[in-house]
């Protein structure tokens, strides 16, 4: 059962991944606005994540290795407005102003309390 929740979550891991490298390499290019780029994060990867909660078992412990997923992002986007991790082509798809420190407010606050 561990390991079934291990696997359905390296998977959701990799689709949420996958979702916001894919926004960050679009609005990095050019293709489309960073203001764009923030909304069709916001409004992807909530679904994305839930579409993947069916790869989960029924087990108690499989909310907690589920919500691992969103942890690890919002822990990423506080690791890049703090300077700890560097990612431009993030900070370019998800902030307003190209400064990495607004990284580590509201997506950082979004993803604690959502």
């Amino acid at each position: 059962m561990i390991s079934n929740n291990l696997i359905a979550f390296v998977i959701t891991l990799v689709v949420a991944l996958a979702w916001l490298r894919l926004n960050d390499y679009v609005a990095h290019r050019g293709w489309i606005s960073s203001q764009l780029s923030r909304k069709i994060i916001h409004m992807g990867t909530g679904p994305l994540f839930v579409l993947c909660w069916p790869l989960f078992t029924s087990s108690p412990s499989s909310r907690y290795i589920a919500a691992l997923v969103p942890l690890a992002i919002t822990i990423q986007f506080l690791f890049v407005g703090l300077g700890i991790m560097r990612d431009d082509a993030a900070v370019q798809a998800m902030t307003r102003t190209g400064d990495r420190r607004e990284s580590s407010e509201v997506p950082y606050i979004m993803g604690l309390f959502l």
